[in-house]
């Protein structure tokens, strides 16, 4: 077996190779950078590493609705401009929501999250963005809340669907902005104070899913 300081410093590379290019691959990456990241390394092995993931995030299906960190800077070429790649965002996140993926055209790592497969928690003190040190990702102004998109129910999956009561309410319970999602006539409705953190998404308990984030 590989030493793990000498496997994470080759770039995590023969992992990946490995791994298909499959949405459930993605929710694992996270997990799998910040149990490497533990072990001590320099800085610059650390962000060289996070740089060279090789190019596993090509397929379609793992770029679709993927969203940028909280705070990003638009258009997306200043975002770009800005970013260097260094990987802080990622490994600051307590709950390993980023993950980076491969842009072939400018042949580095950009951050990305998706809300449908591993939820923002939404944290009041966004380690994501403090972590920053480019100015790709900006500090939210007062009263300014993170916007990740907007929830969005498929009634025919929600088990409230053939009936007029509310016998699920596990979004409505989940959601940490009180009052974005309501419920009329057992279907819940979701109003323009949603985030779009996806924890709503997370714990909906049907398959497939009657939440999705747009």
């Amino acid at each position: 077996m590989l030493d793990r300081k000498d496997f994470f410093k080759k770039g995590f590379v023969n992992l990946f190779k490995k791994v298909k290019e499959t949405q459930d691959m993605v929710a694992e990456v996270p997990f799998l950078i910040k149990e490497s990241l533990s072990e001590k390394v320099t800085p610059e092995e650390e962000s060289n590493a996070l740089r060279t993931i090789p190019e596993f995030s090509k397929s379609k299906k793992i770029k679709k609705n993927i969203k940028y960190p909280p705070g990003a800077i638009k258009p997306k070429e200043k975002f770009e401009s800005k970013c260097n790649s260094c990987g802080d965002c990622i490994t600051s996140c307590p709950f390993g929501t980023i993950f980076p993926v491969f842009d072939s055209s400018l042949n580095r790592n950009f951050p990305f999250l998706d809300p449908n497969l591993i939820a923002c928690q939404l944290c009041k003190d966004t380690p994501c963005i403090t972590s920053c040190k480019t100015g790709a990702l900006k500090p939210l102004k007062k009263k300014e809340s993170i916007n990740l998109g907007r929830a969005k129910i498929i009634y025919t999956n929600c088990i409230n669907h053939s009936s007029e009561e509310a016998n699920c309410k596990s979004c409505e319970n989940s959601c940490p902005i009180s009052g974005t999602i309501n419920f009329k006539k057992g279907k819940p409705i979701v109003s323009k104070s949603c985030t779009g953190c996806g924890i709503c998404a997370q714990v909906c308990p049907t398959f497939p899913k009657a939440i999705i984030i747009k």
